[in-house]
Order: C-alpha cells, then sequence, then structure tokens
C-alpha cells in the first residue's frame, strides 16, 4: 500500500474520562476507546491480487481503538492510541486476508473549544503501521495435516510496516457521571495519514522490493 494516499475516517462512539471534572485542570486525562471506519488504500495491493486471480479487499473495515489524552491549562494535548482492524475474502479456492495494528502518539495538540462539556481539538503526530497480508487455499474440512503441509505454496504471507504522520480532528460532549469525578464522553473523530517512507514489504524476513 502506498500511505501518501492512505486515508482513514474514525467514528468515535464512546470513550470515558478518568480525570477531573474540572476541565482546566492541568491533571486532566482522558481513556478512550474508539469504534469505527478505517479505509487504507489498497488499490494497488488490490490490483496486484487481481493478477494472479486471487480475491480483492474491500476498501472499508470496521475499525477499534483505545487511547488516551492529556489536556493542560494552556489547550495543549498530548495522546496516544492504538487502533486494529482486519478482513477477509474468499473464493471458490482462495481466501485472502489482511491485519493491520497501528500505534500512533500526537505530541503537538490544541484545543479550540475547552469546557467542561464540550470540547474541539486537532492533533499532530506519527502513527507506525504494522500490516500482514496472507493468501492461503481454502481448505477442505477433512484434510490431513501431514497433507497439507506436504503441499509447498498453500500460504503466502507478507509484512509492511512504516511510519506515517496523521492529522485528526476530534469533536467531543462529556456527560456527568453522578457521585463520581468521572465524565462520560460521546464524540466524533475524522483523521488523515501520509506517508513519511515508502512501505517496507517482507516475507519470511526478505525484503520485497516494489511493493504496493
Amino acid at each position: 500500500m502506498k500511505p501518501s494516499f492512505l486515508t482513514t475516517l474514525l467514528l468515535l462512539v464512546s470513550h470515558l474520562s478518568f480525570g477531573q471534572l474540572d476541565s482546566t485542570d492541568a491533571n486532566n486525562k482522558q481513556f478512550q476507546t474508539y469504534y469505527g471506519l478505517q479505509v487504507p488504500n489498497v488499490k494497488e495491493l488490490n490490483t496486484v491480487l487481481n493478477m494472479n486471480d486471487y480475491p480483492q479487499l474491500n476498501l472499508n473495515n470496521f475499525s477499534v481503538g483505545l487511547g488516551t489524552v492529556k489536556f493542560t491549562k494552556k489547550k495543549f494535548i498530548v495522546q496516544q492510541e492504538i487502533f486494529v482492524y482486519s478482513q477477509t475474502k474468499k473464493n471458490d479456492t482462495v481466501s485472502t486476508s489482511i491485519k493491520s495494528i497501528n500505534y500512533g502518539q500526537s505530541v503537538l495538540g490544541y484545543s479550540y473549544v475547552y469546557n467542561a462539556k464540550f470540547k474541539i481539538y486537532s492533533l499532530l503526530g506519527i502513527t507506525y503501521f504494522n500490516t500482514t497480508v496472507k493468501v492461503a487455499k481454502e481448505i477442505p474440512s477433512s484434510t490431513q495435516f501431514n497433507n497439507y503441509a506436504s503441499t509447498i505454496g498453500n500460504l503466502l504471507e507478507m509484512k509492511s510496516n512504516q511510519f506515517i504522520a496523521n492529522v485528526t480532528t476530534h469533536i467531543n460532549y462529556s456527560i456527568k457521571i453522578p457521585n463520581t469525578k468521572n465524565r462520560l464522553i460521546l464524540g466524533i473523530r475524522g483523521a488523515y495519514y501520509f506517508s513519511l517512507d515508502k512501505s517496507k514489504w517482507l516475507m519470511s524476513k526478505t525484503k520485497l522490493d516494489n511493493g504496493p
């Protein structure tokens, strides 16, 4: 995948703040869970899969994630997050699957709207993408282990890793949880990713040149 055009849109369903109710507190932290849509640019990868008669991947992937955000008195923000998505496509004889784990660190963020109930903020950060693509022959239910293991080419597994810059914007609304200092927060999140280097593809730790 060429992440220079890699885009991600994530819908934030809910996350829970474990910080103080006072949104201007210097130690105000939030623990967040994310659920939404991740849209990697797999068009070139799909071209290669199609050339070899392998099932092509969908552009849209359901994604889940976790994150922590720290707000300061001067409206600056630090954030850490991790996201995971996967999918599998099959035809009569072959399956194609992709799994990606993304770890992000945002060290430059600012909140435009900043009060106890409502926040709008943007961040600039770096994300490390670790992606695995597998192409495997479908296995009949009665297959014996020795028969499968004796056939070379039943499974093709490639890995890609890359550092990518990202820009994200959050819109959050928080609701006070009775008898606690915490808030339940509902909101949405959108992000755009662009590459800092080329994808590095590996097969059994051997570098593969000119990958998608």
